[in-house]
């Protein structure tokens, strides 16, 4: 298991968290020159987020989610 402080889908954390605290910086008065690369910084964190957030480890991946994905992953497949 590929984890990082206990964390195991730590991708999807440490990207949430970059966004995040870009949008929390920009209350600050001390933040507003960089409000602009802030916001630049939120939206490529956001949209790393989104690329980490597919799991490898589901239905399309190595292993299915769900009792039905499994049953069919296991049959052969039908001709007609």
């Amino acid at each position: 298991m590929n984890s990082l402080f206990g964390i195991v889908n730590w991708k999807t954390t440490l990207t949430g968290l970059i966004a995040a605290a870009s949008g929390i910086a920009k209350v600050f008065p001390a933040a507003q020159p960089y409000s602009d690369l802030l916001t630049e910084i939120g939206l490529v964190a956001s949209g790393l987020t989104g690329i980490a957030a597919k799991d490898g480890n589901v239905t399309g991946g190595t292993v299915p989610a769900t009792i039905e994905a499994a049953s069919r992953a296991s049959s052969p497949p039908i001709t007609k």
